[in-house]
């Protein structure tokens, strides 16, 4: 589903061409969405649950999620600030409101000890052992390449490896947890790999406006003009 996001939000703001191949392969990495949802429905079901306001939920945050990653790709793209401003600069806002956030959520657990600073600091780390920053570090690295990869290839490929990175997790997760998968999920499996296949072959490209003809002939005779006066 990320797929489809990417390739509607891409044709939108960067104008660009797909290929009708290009076209329906996201729809086989729908299909891994899909084979998800109904496998995990299955292996736990709540009474509780609404499932026509959980699809609109995933419909909004699957547009919303497009056009911020292609948005991000045309900011990376349409400026010469380096990528690693960028990503300060993105850094930034998301401290504040990741520290807005565990406020409202864990307010007792933060200000247990008073408003000291200090305080506040280390019950906001407590638990961060070597395992916790060792995680912290591999998701700071990833979203270097993340940008890295917007930056230089497109939104639609990182796309597509995100995809591709969950089905090689399941196979190293049959070899070291014991993961059983299901058939729907080989199914999916397969589409995501027919899809990685075929937009690797007919990859989009960006639309290109046509330069003048005035321009090349104004260049053309500008240095007769000035030998005329000379």
């Amino acid at each position: 589903m990320s797929n489809e996001r990417e390739k509607a939000a891409a044709a939108a703001v960067l104008s660009s061409t797909l290929a009708p191949t290009t076209t329906v392969s996201p729809f086989s990495n729908l299909t891994t969405t899909l084979t998800t949802v109904v496998t995990t429905a299955s292996l736990a079901s709540s009474k509780t649950e609404n499932s026509v306001l959980g699809f609109i939920a995933v419909l909004i945050a699957c547009v919303l999620s497009g056009f911020a990653g292609i948005y991000f790709e045309k900011i990376l793209k349409g400026s010469n600030v380096s990528i690693w401003i960028r990503n300060i600069q993105l850094a930034f806002p998301s401290i504040f409101f990741a520290f807005l956030f565990a406020s409202v959520k864990d307010n007792s657990s933060l200000y247990q000890d008073g408003p000291n600073p200090i305080e506040i600091w280390n019950n906001m780390l407590q638990g961060f052992d070597w395992a916790v920053w060792v995680t912290v570090a591999i998701n700071a690295f990833g979203g270097l390449v993340v940008a890295v990869v917007i930056k230089y290839a497109d939104n639609i490929l990182k796309a597509f490896a995100t995809s591709l990175a969950i089905v090689l997790n399941c196979i190293a997760a049959y070899f070291l947890f014991n993961f059983r998968p299901s058939i729907l999920f080989l199914v999916g499996a397969s589409g995501v790999i027919a899809a990685v296949f075929a937009y690797s072959m007919y990859p989009y490209k960006a639309s290109h406006q046509a330069l003048p003809t005035d321009a090349p002939k104004e260049v053309e005779l500008q240095p007769v003009v000035e030998s005329s006066k000379s």
